[in-house]
Protein backbone atom coordinates (compact mmCIF):
# COMPACT_ATOMS: atom_id res chain seq x y z
CA UNK A 1 0.00 0.00 0.00
CA UNK A 2 1.71 3.62 -0.59
CA UNK A 3 0.49 6.87 0.44
CA UNK A 4 -2.18 9.58 -0.27
CA UNK A 5 -2.11 12.50 0.60
CA UNK A 6 -4.86 15.30 2.26
CA UNK A 7 -3.48 18.71 0.77
CA UNK A 8 -4.15 21.16 4.51
CA UNK A 9 -2.43 24.37 2.94
CA UNK A 10 0.46 25.61 1.26
CA UNK A 11 3.95 27.30 2.49
CA UNK A 12 5.46 30.05 0.07
CA UNK A 13 9.35 30.52 0.37
CA UNK A 14 11.63 31.90 -1.08
CA UNK A 15 15.76 31.99 0.14
CA UNK A 16 16.69 35.17 -0.05
CA UNK A 17 18.56 35.92 3.55
CA UNK A 18 21.57 34.11 3.97
CA UNK A 19 22.83 33.54 7.55
CA UNK A 20 26.37 34.97 8.52
CA UNK A 21 26.91 31.44 10.12
CA UNK A 22 26.46 27.92 9.96
CA UNK A 23 24.81 25.62 12.10
CA UNK A 24 26.01 22.05 12.66
CA UNK A 25 22.23 21.21 13.19
CA UNK A 26 20.86 23.43 11.01
CA UNK A 27 17.03 22.07 9.55
CA UNK A 28 17.39 23.67 6.27
CA UNK A 29 20.60 21.41 5.33
CA UNK A 30 21.76 22.68 2.18
CA UNK A 31 20.85 26.45 1.05
CA UNK A 32 20.79 28.17 -2.84
CA UNK A 33 20.42 31.75 -1.36
CA UNK A 34 17.99 33.51 -4.80
CA UNK A 35 17.84 36.75 -5.95
CA UNK A 36 13.84 37.55 -6.25
CA UNK A 37 12.65 40.75 -5.00
CA UNK A 38 10.54 41.21 -1.75
CA UNK A 39 7.90 43.15 -3.57
CA UNK A 40 6.84 40.31 -5.97
CA UNK A 41 7.14 38.16 -3.14
CA UNK A 42 4.50 39.76 -1.41
CA UNK A 43 2.36 40.39 -4.32
CA UNK A 44 2.10 36.25 -4.85
CA UNK A 45 1.67 35.41 -1.27
CA UNK A 46 -1.21 38.38 -1.43
CA UNK A 47 -2.78 37.15 -4.62
CA UNK A 48 -2.83 33.54 -2.32
CA UNK A 49 -4.46 35.37 0.29
CA UNK A 50 -7.26 36.71 -1.93
CA UNK A 51 -7.58 33.65 -3.69
CA UNK A 52 -8.39 32.16 -0.66
CA UNK A 53 -11.13 34.21 0.39
CA UNK A 54 -12.81 34.55 -2.72
CA UNK A 55 -13.03 30.80 -2.88
CA UNK A 56 -14.19 30.22 0.40
CA UNK A 57 -11.01 28.15 1.50
CA UNK A 58 -11.37 29.93 5.06
CA UNK A 59 -9.31 25.90 6.17
CA UNK A 60 -6.68 26.32 3.78
CA UNK A 61 -3.86 27.13 5.27
CA UNK A 62 -1.18 29.56 4.06
CA UNK A 63 2.11 30.44 5.58
CA UNK A 64 4.68 32.69 3.98
CA UNK A 65 7.87 33.81 4.33
CA UNK A 66 11.78 34.62 3.35
CA UNK A 67 14.69 32.57 4.66
CA UNK A 68 17.21 31.77 6.44
CA UNK A 69 17.46 34.57 8.76
CA UNK A 70 16.23 37.83 9.26
CA UNK A 71 19.32 39.57 8.24
CA UNK A 72 17.37 42.53 6.24
CA UNK A 73 16.26 45.72 6.26
CA UNK A 74 13.52 47.33 8.76
CA UNK A 75 11.30 48.03 5.91
CA UNK A 76 11.40 44.27 4.52
CA UNK A 77 10.32 43.03 8.19
CA UNK A 78 7.87 45.59 8.84
CA UNK A 79 6.00 44.54 5.22
CA UNK A 80 6.61 40.85 6.12
CA UNK A 81 5.04 41.67 10.19
CA UNK A 82 1.80 43.09 7.83
CA UNK A 83 2.04 39.92 5.61
CA UNK A 84 1.70 37.75 8.49
CA UNK A 85 -1.14 39.31 9.67
CA UNK A 86 -2.85 39.78 6.27
CA UNK A 87 -2.66 36.10 6.46
CA UNK A 88 -4.09 35.91 9.52
CA UNK A 89 -1.35 34.12 11.58
CA UNK A 90 -0.65 36.06 15.07
CA UNK A 91 2.52 33.60 15.18
CA UNK A 92 5.33 35.43 13.35
CA UNK A 93 4.21 38.59 13.00
CA UNK A 94 6.18 40.55 15.86
CA UNK A 95 9.27 38.90 16.19
CA UNK A 96 12.73 37.03 14.80
CA UNK A 97 15.02 35.09 15.50
CA UNK A 98 18.61 36.05 16.40
CA UNK A 99 20.16 33.19 14.90
CA UNK A 100 22.21 33.73 11.74
CA UNK A 101 22.37 37.54 12.30
CA UNK A 102 25.72 39.50 11.26
CA UNK A 103 27.95 40.09 14.42
CA UNK A 104 27.20 43.97 15.62
CA UNK A 105 28.74 45.34 18.84
CA UNK A 106 26.32 45.68 21.67
CA UNK A 107 25.80 49.47 20.87
CA UNK A 108 25.01 48.86 17.01
CA UNK A 109 22.59 45.85 18.19
CA UNK A 110 20.62 48.23 20.39
CA UNK A 111 20.30 50.44 17.04
CA UNK A 112 19.51 47.89 15.27
CA UNK A 113 16.78 46.15 17.84
CA UNK A 114 15.32 49.44 18.55
CA UNK A 115 14.63 50.70 14.90
CA UNK A 116 13.19 47.42 14.34
CA UNK A 117 10.75 48.16 17.59
CA UNK A 118 9.77 51.26 17.09
CA UNK A 119 9.93 51.24 13.27
CA UNK A 120 8.27 47.70 12.76
CA UNK A 121 6.66 46.99 15.74
CA UNK A 122 9.04 44.25 16.72
CA UNK A 123 7.88 43.20 20.32
CA UNK A 124 9.79 39.33 20.63
CA UNK A 125 13.32 37.79 20.21
CA UNK A 126 13.91 34.56 20.11
CA UNK A 127 17.40 32.59 20.44
CA UNK A 128 18.13 28.88 20.14
CA UNK A 129 20.96 27.60 22.59
CA UNK A 130 23.34 24.91 22.32
CA UNK A 131 24.53 24.85 25.57
CA UNK A 132 26.76 28.00 26.39
CA UNK A 133 30.08 29.37 25.51
CA UNK A 134 32.51 27.14 23.44
CA UNK A 135 30.14 24.12 23.23
CA UNK A 136 27.18 26.42 21.79
CA UNK A 137 29.91 28.24 19.73
CA UNK A 138 31.06 25.43 18.06
CA UNK A 139 27.25 23.92 17.29
CA UNK A 140 26.58 27.32 15.69
CA UNK A 141 29.95 27.75 13.43
CA UNK A 142 31.37 30.94 14.86
CA UNK A 143 33.46 31.78 17.89
CA UNK A 144 31.91 34.25 20.14
CA UNK A 145 28.61 33.44 18.98
CA UNK A 146 26.93 32.39 22.50
CA UNK A 147 28.00 36.11 24.13
CA UNK A 148 26.43 37.81 20.96
CA UNK A 149 23.23 35.95 21.54
CA UNK A 150 23.55 36.64 25.80
CA UNK A 151 24.63 40.15 24.96
CA UNK A 152 21.91 40.76 22.16
CA UNK A 153 18.82 39.13 24.85
CA UNK A 154 20.32 41.46 27.41
CA UNK A 155 19.68 44.93 25.43
CA UNK A 156 16.34 43.61 24.18
CA UNK A 157 14.88 43.42 27.46
CA UNK A 158 16.34 46.68 28.53
CA UNK A 159 14.77 48.08 25.24
CA UNK A 160 11.10 46.28 26.28
CA UNK A 161 11.42 42.95 24.19
CA UNK A 162 10.18 40.22 25.04
CA UNK A 163 12.77 36.81 24.85
CA UNK A 164 11.83 33.38 23.67
CA UNK A 165 14.68 30.91 24.23
CA UNK A 166 15.21 27.50 22.96
CA UNK A 167 17.36 25.23 24.71
CA UNK A 168 18.90 22.23 23.08
CA UNK A 169 19.32 19.02 24.82
CA UNK A 170 21.70 16.67 24.06
CA UNK A 171 24.50 14.79 24.90
CA UNK A 172 27.17 17.42 24.61
CA UNK A 173 25.02 20.11 26.30
CA UNK A 174 24.06 18.12 29.17
CA UNK A 175 27.76 18.64 31.09
CA UNK A 176 26.51 22.52 30.81
CA UNK A 177 23.33 23.07 31.27
CA UNK A 178 23.16 24.25 34.32
CA UNK A 179 25.87 26.67 33.68
CA UNK A 180 23.86 27.96 30.44
CA UNK A 181 20.58 28.50 33.21
CA UNK A 182 22.69 30.38 35.86
CA UNK A 183 24.20 32.73 32.68
CA UNK A 184 20.65 33.22 31.12
CA UNK A 185 19.13 34.19 34.64
CA UNK A 186 21.28 37.33 34.16
CA UNK A 187 19.00 38.48 31.98
CA UNK A 188 16.54 40.75 33.46
CA UNK A 189 13.45 39.83 32.44
CA UNK A 190 11.60 36.62 32.81
CA UNK A 191 12.39 34.41 29.43
CA UNK A 192 9.77 32.01 27.89
CA UNK A 193 11.87 29.06 27.81
CA UNK A 194 11.43 25.53 26.27
CA UNK A 195 13.84 22.42 25.73
CA UNK A 196 14.08 20.59 22.50
CA UNK A 197 15.97 18.18 20.67
CA UNK A 198 17.13 18.60 17.39
CA UNK A 199 14.97 17.48 15.03
CA UNK A 200 15.52 14.98 12.81
CA UNK A 201 15.58 16.72 9.70
CA UNK A 202 18.43 18.44 7.47
CA UNK A 203 22.11 18.41 9.01
CA UNK A 204 20.61 17.07 12.20
CA UNK A 205 20.24 14.10 10.84
CA UNK A 206 23.53 13.43 10.70
CA UNK A 207 23.78 13.66 14.55
CA UNK A 208 21.88 10.73 15.95
CA UNK A 209 25.09 10.15 18.52
CA UNK A 210 24.37 13.51 19.96
CA UNK A 211 20.46 11.53 21.05
CA UNK A 212 19.90 11.25 24.62
CA UNK A 213 18.94 8.12 25.78
CA UNK A 214 15.72 7.09 27.59
CA UNK A 215 17.94 6.66 30.97
CA UNK A 216 19.36 10.42 30.09
CA UNK A 217 15.80 11.68 30.07
CA UNK A 218 14.85 10.18 32.64
CA UNK A 219 17.73 11.69 35.12
CA UNK A 220 18.05 15.02 33.61
CA UNK A 221 19.30 18.20 35.54
CA UNK A 222 17.18 19.07 38.48
CA UNK A 223 17.43 23.20 36.45
CA UNK A 224 15.21 21.77 33.91
CA UNK A 225 12.65 20.86 36.00
CA UNK A 226 10.20 23.62 35.39
CA UNK A 227 10.86 24.19 32.13
CA UNK A 228 8.46 22.90 29.37
CA UNK A 229 9.53 20.76 26.69
CA UNK A 230 8.57 22.66 23.09
CA UNK A 231 4.87 22.97 22.64
CA UNK A 232 3.09 19.60 20.77
CA UNK A 233 5.78 17.41 21.48
CA UNK A 234 6.95 13.98 23.39
CA UNK A 235 10.06 12.47 24.12
CA UNK A 236 9.66 9.29 23.62
CA UNK A 237 12.26 6.55 22.58
CA UNK A 238 11.81 4.62 19.14
CA UNK A 239 10.39 1.90 20.99
CA UNK A 240 7.91 3.51 22.76
CA UNK A 241 6.87 5.18 20.48
CA UNK A 242 5.50 2.18 18.86
CA UNK A 243 4.46 0.33 21.82
CA UNK A 244 1.74 3.61 22.81
CA UNK A 245 1.41 4.35 19.28
CA UNK A 246 1.31 1.51 17.20
CA UNK A 247 -2.53 1.37 16.00
CA UNK A 248 -2.22 4.78 14.97
CA UNK A 249 0.72 4.02 12.85
CA UNK A 250 -1.00 0.86 11.44
CA UNK A 251 -3.72 2.87 10.54
CA UNK A 252 -2.15 4.48 7.00
CA UNK A 253 -4.26 7.62 6.93
CA UNK A 254 -3.63 10.34 4.27
CA UNK A 255 -0.69 12.10 4.78
CA UNK A 256 -1.85 16.09 6.20
CA UNK A 257 0.46 18.23 4.19
CA UNK A 258 0.85 21.92 3.16
CA UNK A 259 1.81 22.34 -0.31
CA UNK A 260 5.63 23.89 -1.07
CA UNK A 261 5.50 26.41 -3.27
CA UNK A 262 9.27 27.85 -3.27
CA UNK A 263 9.70 31.01 -5.24
CA UNK A 264 13.12 31.41 -7.04
CA UNK A 265 15.06 33.22 -9.78
CA UNK A 266 14.14 30.35 -12.14
CA UNK A 267 10.19 30.12 -11.58
CA UNK A 268 9.16 33.71 -10.40
CA UNK A 269 7.80 35.05 -13.91
CA UNK A 270 6.25 31.84 -14.63
CA UNK A 271 4.28 31.76 -11.50
CA UNK A 272 3.21 35.62 -11.93
CA UNK A 273 1.38 34.60 -14.68
CA UNK A 274 0.13 31.77 -13.64
CA UNK A 275 -3.43 31.48 -11.65
CA UNK A 276 -3.35 30.40 -8.10
CA UNK A 277 -5.69 27.42 -8.89
CA UNK A 278 -3.31 26.00 -11.53
CA UNK A 279 -0.23 26.33 -9.27
CA UNK A 280 -2.24 24.34 -6.62
CA UNK A 281 -3.25 21.83 -9.08
CA UNK A 282 0.22 21.74 -10.17
CA UNK A 283 1.40 20.89 -6.80
CA UNK A 284 -1.34 18.68 -5.62
CA UNK A 285 -0.32 16.36 -8.38
CA UNK A 286 3.34 16.53 -8.45
CA UNK A 287 3.17 15.84 -4.65
CA UNK A 288 0.31 13.07 -5.10
CA UNK A 289 2.67 11.40 -7.86
CA UNK A 290 5.87 11.47 -5.17
CA UNK A 291 3.57 10.29 -2.15
CA UNK A 292 1.99 7.63 -4.47
CA UNK A 293 5.82 5.78 -4.36
CA UNK A 294 6.09 5.95 -0.68
CA UNK A 295 5.53 2.57 1.14
CA UNK A 296 3.17 3.01 3.70
CA UNK A 297 3.60 3.98 6.75
CA UNK A 298 2.83 0.18 8.41
CA UNK A 299 5.32 -1.12 5.42
CA UNK A 300 7.54 1.29 7.17
CA UNK A 301 7.05 0.47 10.72
CA UNK A 302 6.99 -3.39 9.61
CA UNK A 303 10.67 -3.16 7.53
CA UNK A 304 12.39 -0.34 9.30
CA UNK A 305 11.65 0.49 12.80
CA UNK A 306 14.05 -0.52 15.04
CA UNK A 307 11.60 -1.48 18.23
CA UNK A 308 14.83 -1.88 20.38
CA UNK A 309 16.14 2.17 20.01
CA UNK A 310 15.85 3.53 23.35
CA UNK A 311 17.05 6.99 21.36
CA UNK A 312 14.72 10.12 22.32
CA UNK A 313 12.75 11.58 19.49
CA UNK A 314 10.41 14.21 19.83
CA UNK A 315 7.80 13.31 17.14
CA UNK A 316 6.18 10.94 15.72
CA UNK A 317 6.69 12.44 12.50
CA UNK A 318 10.66 12.67 12.87
CA UNK A 319 10.58 9.14 13.64
CA UNK A 320 8.83 8.33 10.33
CA UNK A 321 11.31 10.58 8.63
CA UNK A 322 14.19 8.59 10.06
CA UNK A 323 12.27 5.09 9.02
CA UNK A 324 11.95 6.48 5.47
CA UNK A 325 16.13 6.94 5.53
CA UNK A 326 16.22 3.53 6.41
CA UNK A 327 14.12 2.43 3.86
CA UNK A 328 16.01 3.79 1.30
CA UNK A 329 18.70 2.95 2.82
CA UNK A 330 17.76 -0.48 1.74
CA UNK A 331 16.26 0.47 -1.17
CA UNK A 332 18.95 3.21 -2.62
CA UNK A 333 17.04 3.22 -6.20
CA UNK A 334 13.32 2.88 -5.53
CA UNK A 335 13.65 6.75 -4.47
CA UNK A 336 15.83 9.95 -4.96
CA UNK A 337 16.97 10.75 -1.28
CA UNK A 338 16.13 15.09 -1.48
CA UNK A 339 12.38 14.35 -0.90
CA UNK A 340 11.47 17.46 0.80
CA UNK A 341 7.43 16.98 0.76
CA UNK A 342 7.77 13.81 3.33
CA UNK A 343 9.80 15.76 6.17
CA UNK A 344 7.63 18.53 5.81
Amino acid sequence: MTRAIDVQGIRIFAKTAPCAHSCRYCLVGQKKIVDVAFPRFVAIVERFIEWRSESGLSNFSILAGVEDSYEFSVEILKALFELQSKIGRNEGSDGIKLGGLKWRSESDMRTWLTERRDMANLKIVHASLAGCGSTHDRWNGREGDFEFLFQTMRTAAEIGLRVHQRLFVVRSTLPVLADLIDKLDEIPVKALRYLSTFVYQGLATRLEEERITEAMRDQLPACLGEISMRAGTQWLSEREWIGEYKDKIDADKPRKLRLDLEITDANIDQLEHMSCEEIVAGLTSKTAKTYAMFPSRSKLLKECADRSNRLIYASLRELEHKWFDRYLIKNPSHLAKDVGHFAA
